[in-house]
């Protein structure tokens, strides 16, 4: 059989997801445990989150030290030694400290589990923070910030960050090179006994598993006695923001870092997926209206986005570019632009088709594995919402009509409610 391969092959829509769902128990002590067994790879994925970050510390930089510490010593190994027992199950380690959870990730083969839970338990309970390996995480950790901190692109976000919520708000705030060289061991072991030792958490495990793998989770996991840390109240408050520009010079560089945003509606709200659908229109994914004119037409800049940001106590939409600084003004005047567009006339019909198209396939794509369908699950779970929240937007994108798409554009995407930064020059 020959293929003709001047025909494109048929093309069928995407009419509703089929979604493995979690499911979820408890463990002998209580915490929530998360599981799918999926996968035709004999390999597991097991983390412990906590429920605890950034906005929790009491100090910057000291919730990130202690989670990354975790796999630096313990009562019964040193750090050489833990890795070294991981290695040698081909398992591996990985840490996660955000803003409000953190969390100790185990890679492993699902037939090693068992010989691999116990030393992963003690990262949990027994670590002591050797001050020798503190002081090189310590040295490791700021020399990274320092070169994050020599980029316009991060300052750009760092600026926009605080002025849109604040120092006093813990998403305003981002730990300097210099403040993990000032953690001291007492902080970051005073931490970990407040939020982390014997503290509540909850288990995700996901992979090529089954009752047999729950059953050992149980018996290693499930036999921590946990309680409740006390939490402080996190800062949720944010500055008044609509209109404000802030301008940081910087006349050795060539080109200037443009953050562009606002405080936006979350998951919940009734407007949240017709406003994602046109954010996708707008900024959102490389076929996008600021892509096509400032990158393709203009050529002012290799890449520009717009993304709504979910985080556990606010969502915020943030648009970005890095220029050339003698377009700074003209890529803003054209982001201006392209808002005025949208608030003013329909999205034509065989544009909306195929950003409709683009969204359930790209959907549909990051549900392949067992891997991805935690983070689906995790992404509605900690919204406190349910699977039906996916049913809801494949509709959504399926329906929404370019009348609302215009209505919604002239609510939520007004460059006069925004924060302007730019970092470099205009």
């Amino acid at each position: 059989m020959t293929l003709n391969r001047s025909i494109a092959p048929e093309f069928q829509p995407l009419r509703e997801l089929h979604i493995l769902p979690l499911q979820t128990i408890s463990l002998q002590n209580n915490a929530p445990l998360h599981w799918l067994g999926a996968g035709d790879a004999p390999v597991l994925k097991l983390e412990v989150l906590f429920h605890v970050g950034q906005a929790h510390e009491s100090k910057n930089g000291v919730n990130q030290l202690t989670i990354k510490m975790l796999s630096e010593g313990t009562k019964t190994k040193n750090a050489s030694e833990i890795t070294n027992h991981f290695d040698y199950y081909g398992a591996f380690l990985e840490t996660s400290a955000g803003n409000d959870r953190s969390s100790v990730i185990l890679y492993c083969l699902t037939k090693h589990l068992e010989s691999v839970l116990p030393a992963f338990c003690d990262l949990l309970t027994e670590s002591i923070f050797p001050a020798p390996e503190l002081q090189k995480v310590q040295q490791i950790t700021s020399q990274n910030q320092r070169v994050q901190e020599e980029k316009n692109n991060y300052q750009a976000q760092v600026l926009f960050r605080e002025h849109l919520f604040g120092l006093e708000n813990a998403y305003g705030k981002t730990p300097s090179s210099a403040d993990y060289l000032h953690v001291t061991r007492e902080e970051v072991l005073a931490h970990y006994t407040q939020y982390i030792q014997h503290k509540n958490f909850e288990v995700f495990l996901v992979g090529q598993v089954g009752e047999a793998e729950v059953r050992l989770i149980d018996q290693h996991l499930g036999a921590i006695q946990t309680q409740a840390p006390e939490m402080p109240t996190p800062q949720t408050t944010h500055l008044a923001y609509a209109g404000k520009e802030v301008l940081l010079e910087k006349p050795e560089s060539l080109q200037s870092s443009v953050r562009v945003g606002k405080i936006s509606i979350d998951r919940k709200h009734p407007d949240f997926f017709a406003f994602k659908i046109l954010n996708e229109i707008f900024g959102g994914y490389f076929g996008s209206r600021l892509m096509s004119n400032i990158r393709e037409d203009k050529g002012y800049t290799y890449g520009i986005y717009s993304s709504i940001i979910n985080m556990h106590r606010v969502t915020y939409l943030s648009m970005g570019a890095d220029v050339k600084k003698e377009f700074t003004t003209n890529t803003i005047a054209e982001i201006k632009k392209e808002m005025h567009i949208l608030q003013n006339d329909l999205v034509p019909k065989d544009e909306l088709e195929r950003v409709r198209n683009y969204m359930l396939g790209a959907l549909a794509g990051n549900m392949n594995t067992a891997f991805d369908l935690v983070e689906v699950f995790k992404g509605v779970y900690f919204s406190g919402l349910g699977y039906d929240y996916y049913k809801n937007y494949v509709q959504a994108i399926q329906t929404t009509t370019a009348e609302r798409l215009r209505e919604v554009a002239q609510q939520y995407l007004r460059y006069g409610d925004m924060l302007e930064i730019v970092v470099g020059g205009k």
